[in-house]
């Protein structure tokens, strides 16, 4: 019933903004054909291609993707919000109206649309001084990180260094100049914005202006029991890490804590770390809330000038990454009926959302027994309630992303005069 619902309400208009004769056509067995996409249906697709004299009518089931040239990036909306749905969609738009089971948006992008509530994840909005960093969006602002040595002398345990194990993915770490872009040969982007490899000990960079008190949300995943390493700053054999050791998740940097165990069916893994370098703490949280564990961050001194993640054994998939600025207050992670709700000087609220005015901007919440009206504009992201995902619509076959890393799934309707239409 909620697959069907959201069929029916996510139905777009998205203006496709491309050079007619510079898209390539793409088939399942890797053969491509430059030229122009005419029109298409839900079961196959005209193409013009100066190789031949008459458009073709090619079945889709045939076809992998249609790339289209990258072109100049679209302004972006001062007022609109980045929409996660709880399937992987990210779309934007500017709120509009909430009601106790849609929110409704518009956006000169998909027009005017309205979103099952129970669907929608998060909206994040960049505007706001108080995020740092809300994705992913694929490489571009990324860069290549440190390589394994081929000197194995030293003999450093996990994929950090600092206690032995059974394994050492890291040996000898060796740091080398980040280049301007990460390797797509290594890492690769995928359709959502996420960022993927399978590449064992892979490591990629993304620069950061991290300040003294912040927040990093990720998600990684794999098709084996994860395997990774997310540190603070350039070089994780003296950055505050978290790490896998084999079939153990732990918080280190000159010591460790034990967070969790990681068991044959933990194929991906959620966590929210709140750093306090004035206190020299990380705090480690499950997505459900729960308290890991927390460690102390003095040592050797090190620039959290960024974020790296590295790949242990297998494949690694980076999902989310949200990180923003922390009031240093004790740490809340939104779950039962609470929705999260985080302003730009960094105030955090819990409560349920009631309504939103769109002629006054004015968001209503519910907390504890008071009710407040929080300027929407002040706002700077918004966890929706942390309900059970059972009810999730799945992602649908068909994608249509942009190069923001917005993405809507589903079923092609059609594709005609620039304009393609998807359920």
């Amino acid at each position: 019933m909620i697959k069907s619902c959201i069929a029916a309400i996510l139905i777009f208009s998205a203006v496709l903004n491309a050079a007619a004769d510079e898209m390539t056509l793409h088939w399942n067995n890797g053969d491509t054909l430059s030229g122009k996409l005419l029109k298409a249906d839900e079961t196959s697709l005209t193409w013009q291609s100066p190789m031949f004299t008459d458009p073709l009518q090619i079945q889709l089931s045939y076809l992998a993707s249609v790339n289209f040239p990258a072109g100049e990036p679209a302004e972006s909306e001062q007022t609109a919000s980045r929409i996660q749905m709880r399937n992987g969609d990210l779309l934007s738009g500017e709120l509009k109206m909430i009601t106790a089971t849609t929110m409704s948006f518009e956006s000169a992008r998909f027009g005017t649309f309205e979103v099952a509530r129970d669907q929608i994840l998060s909206l994040q909005r960049g505007g706001n001084s108080g995020l740092i960093y809300s994705g992913l969006k694929g490489l571009k602002e990324w860069q290549a990180a440190f390589r394994r040595s081929t000197n194995n002398a030293f003999g450093g345990g996990g994929l950090g260094g600092g206690v032995p194990q059974r394994a050492a993915f890291f040996n000898g770490v060796q740091a080398e100049p980040p280049s301007e872009n990460a390797d797509s040969t290594i890492w690769s982007e995928l359709p959502d914005g996420s960022l993927t490899t399978k590449k064992s000990d892979a490591a990629i960079f993304l620069p950061l202006e991290l300040p003294e008190k912040f927040e990093i949300e990720f998600e990684v995943s794999s098709t084996k029991p994860v395997s990774f390493l997310m540190a603070i700053g350039r070089n994780p054999k003296y950055s505050l890490r978290i790490e896998t050791w084999v079939d153990v998740l732990v918080a280190a940097k000159h010591s460790f804590q034990h967070l969790k165990t990681i068991g044959e069916k933990d194929l991906s893994i959620h966590l929210y770390a709140f750093v306090d370098q004035t206190a020299e703490t990380m705090q480690v949280y499950s997505e459900t809330g729960e308290k890991l564990g927390e460690i102390s961050t003095t040592g050797p001194k090190t620039e959290a000038d960024g974020l790296m993640f590295r790949n242990g054994d297998f494949d690694l998939t980076l999902q989310r990454l949200h990180v923003s600025h922390w009031d240093g207050k004790n740490p809340r992670i939104v779950s039962g009926e609470n929705s999260r709700i985080e302003l730009a000087d960094g105030t955090l609220h819990f409560g349920k959302v009631q309504g939103f005015d769109a002629n006054s901007g004015v968001l209503t919440l519910t907390v504890g027994e008071a009710t407040i009206a929080v300027p929407y504009k002040d706002v700077t992201s918004l966890i929706i309630s942390g309900q059970s995902l059972a009810g999730a619509a799945e992602r649908g076959r068909g994608w249509l992303s942009w190069q923001d890393g917005g993405l809507v799934s589903g079923s092609l309707v059609s594709v005609n005069e620039g304009i393609a239409m998807f359920k």
